[in-house]
């Protein structure tokens, strides 16, 4: 699936994840320093803290869930060794 930048932001900020709160959050867990999963305030929503031990950028990355990203994406592909095929259906596509 396809999903533009700026409506996975506008979707972030309606659920309460603007730029701020997500730089707050992301400096509470850099002082935690506990890898792993950490769920967010919005179900379908984590932070997982890579262990700095395997990485020296130390990443802390958004996930977002499938359920959500259904419901902003703009469009859904099919990606084969013989090539690219847009779906005209998303229902039963990703399950």
């Amino acid at each position: 699936m396809m999903v533009k930048k700026a409506d996975l932001r506008a979707f972030l900020d309606e659920v309460g994840l603007d730029t701020e709160t997500l730089t707050h959050a992301e400096q509470k867990l850099r002082e935690k320093q506990i890898f792993g999963r950490h769920d967010s305030p919005t179900s379908g929503i984590y932070f997982y803290v890579s262990d700095t031990r395997k990485y020296s950028e130390a990443p802390i990355n958004l996930i977002v869930g499938r359920q959500h990203l259904l419901k902003i994406a703009s469009g859904y592909y099919k990606i084969t060794p013989e090539g690219l095929y847009e779906l005209n259906d998303k229902v039963g596509k990703f399950s």
